[in-house]
């Protein structure tokens, strides 16, 4: 089924304080999710990208509960192999 396909997923946190302290509970928060893997992080701005088969909106609601800032979802991007 294509819920176990891997995506990549790019998500922009609205107003992220880029102290030490916020990108630490941000990396926790998706270590705590699971089966997501940091891809990249811009502090400046506040974008993310991560790798996951969960689907966008659990990690978009994920980091929403926890930085309580809103999150939008960018870009979803399948990442299957190609046969």
């Amino acid at each position: 089924m294509a819920a176990n396909i891997p995506r990549v997923i790019d998500l922009q946190i609205n107003q992220f304080c880029n102290c030490d302290g916020c990108i630490r509970r941000v990396k926790t928060m998706l270590e705590d999710v699971g089966g997501v893997e940091l891809l990249s992080m811009d502090p400046e701005t506040g974008k993310l990208t991560v790798s996951t088969a969960k689907h966008p909106q659990v990690i978009q609601f994920a980091l929403q509960r926890k930085l309580r800032k809103a999150v939008d979802i960018l870009t979803t991007t399948n990442d299957q192999p190609s046969s």
